[in-house]
């Protein structure tokens, strides 16, 4: 057996901090350049526990893109514009835009992906792997793979739940999962 080139970080070692805001508690998964704080980063994912609904902090400068993991729903209210938001499905807006959630039934927990606007762009796309699924980075390009739910195997490296792989060369993800897939464009992969 081959040894795997795959950079892993695995849930047990995301770094929690309370959120911008102070209104709860967030778990850095990654950000690039690696130990940039939120003033400086290029981009950053991160998963957050949501345990009431209120306000969001402001980003200026920032794309976000909220993926809703666990829990039975939450509404976003975005300059205005009410926005219900259903597990599984990425909403993209604006990181200044005031931004606050209902949540309609209980706690939840989401992906945030945030991206500094003019430095890189992050596309997100929720995957579910029944079998196999290949992932491959294109030029510029910087694919990230976070296991929302259940297992694969990459490179022979097992992958559980909030693991994280960042993907820098072609690799089959085999077995039973959901995947938060995001590919940023135009920034550093956050491990040089």
């Amino acid at each position: 057996m081959t040894e795997s080139r795959l950079r892993v970080l695995r849930a047990d070692d995301h770094v929690r901090m309370a959120w911008a805001n102070g209104g709860g508690t967030t778990y850095q998964v990654l950000v690039s350049p690696e130990g940039a704080g939120l003033e400086e980063f290029d981009w950053r994912i991160s998963l957050a526990d949501v345990e009431s609904g209120g306000p969001f902090s402001r980003f200026p400068g920032i794309e976000r893109t909220l993926v809703l993991l666990e829990g039975e729903g939450m509404e976003l209210v975005v300059d205005g514009r009410v926005i219900p938001l259903a597990r599984h499905d990425p909403l993209r807006f604006d990181g200044a835009a005031d931004t606050s959630c209902t949540l309609t039934s209980g706690p939840t927990k989401d992906l945030n992906v945030m991206t500094r606007r003019g430095r890189c762009r992050a596309d997100v796309d929720v995957v579910s792997v029944d079998g196999a699924h290949a992932l491959a980075p294109g030029d510029g390009t910087t694919v990230l793979a976070l296991v929302l739910d259940g297992q694969v195997r990459a490179d022979e490296v097992r992958l559980w739940s909030r693991d994280l792989a960042v993907v820098d060369h072609p690799v089959v993800l085999r077995g039973t999962a959901v995947l938060g897939v995001v590919t940023v464009a135009g920034a550093r992969s956050g491990h040089e």
